[in-house]
């Protein structure tokens, strides 16, 4: 059965889920993809449908950028930089670190260090250096406190 839709069709954002609710971020909208979005969103369920609480936008729209969250701490990629939300107070995106920018990154949360992964992007890609490979666009979960699992991608 049909329990909510989208407010506006959109593809190719990320998407992670927190105790809050499953969180959205960028992508591009409209029934052909005409724009990129800065959109933020939280999608929740009530026990009768889908409730969306915007968010405070991101500095720029970001197509397939990096996500990770930590308890009330949400981390995103956009172009040159990883920004950070605190979901509790839902105040401004803050920057928080430089980085070289690349496409498809992935971000990931682990014994309190976020691990950031280049995507593509031109020499240098962090997976290359370590497994002999890129991983474009995958997805990856913190597997106790020695090893992160990656799963999908294009290498």
């Amino acid at each position: 059965r049909e329990v909510g839709r989208l407010p506006v069709p959109r593809g190719e954002g990320a998407s992670i889920t927190t105790a809050r609710g499953v969180l959205c971020v960028g992508g591009i909208v409209g029934l052909y993809g005409e724009a990129a979005t800065n959109d933020c969103f939280l999608m929740r369920w009530d026990g009768n449908a889908v409730q969306y609480d915007q968010l405070p936008h991101l500095p720029a729209p970001v197509v397939m950028p990096g996500l990770a969250v930590h308890g009330d701490t949400a981390w995103c990629t956009v172009s040159n930089a990883i920004w950070k939300l605190d979901l509790a107070a839902g105040t401004a995106w803050e920057r928080d670190r430089e980085i070289e920018p690349s496409e498809q990154p992935v971000l990931v949360y682990q014994q309190d260090r976020l691990h950031y992964f280049k995507g593509s992007g031109g020499p240098g890609v962090v997976l290359e250096e370590h497994l002999g490979r890129t991983v474009i666009g995958a997805s990856a979960v913190a597997m106790g406190d020695q090893h992160i699992l990656f799963f999908g991608g294009k290498n």
